[in-house]
């Protein structure tokens, strides 16, 4: 008798860790992710950014944007109270290409954008 092993109900979750380091000249932030394009594959994935070391602690997350407008696959978010780290869940339901606009601030009030790709690849063998 041969058992057929059921899928995990167990999300896809994605740690994405976020560096946001002052340019030399003291204008902006350098920012980037790791990974920096992001590969979904599993319906109703959980995606949390975080920012870390060596980002200054002044540093945190605001709302981010994402394109295209009107998309039905990353939802709302929350983010988290000392603004280190942000959550999200992607529907993963279409196939497709999402920009996340990540937002963070320092404590100027200056705003930078960084803009990780979120590749939606839907598991259709279920």
């Amino acid at each position: 008798m041969s058992t057929i092993a059921s899928r995990s109900v167990v999300p896809q979750t994605t740690i994405v860790q976020v560096v946001a380091v002052k340019k030399p000249d003291g204008n902006g932030y350098d920012i980037r992710s790791f990974p920096n394009r992001i590969v979904v594959d599993s319906n109703d994935a959980v995606l949390i950014f975080q920012l870390v070391d060596p980002t200054s602690a002044d540093v945190v997350f605001l709302p981010p944007t994402v394109t295209p407008v009107g998309q039905d696959q990353l939802s709302t978010l929350a983010i988290s109270r000392d603004g280190k780290r942000l959550l999200m869940s992607d529907l993963d339901s279409v196939s497709g290409i999402y920009h996340l606009i990540l937002r963070v601030k320092d404590a100027s009030g200056a705003i930078y954008t960084h803009d990780p790709e979120v590749v939606n690849r839907p598991d259709t063998t279920r």
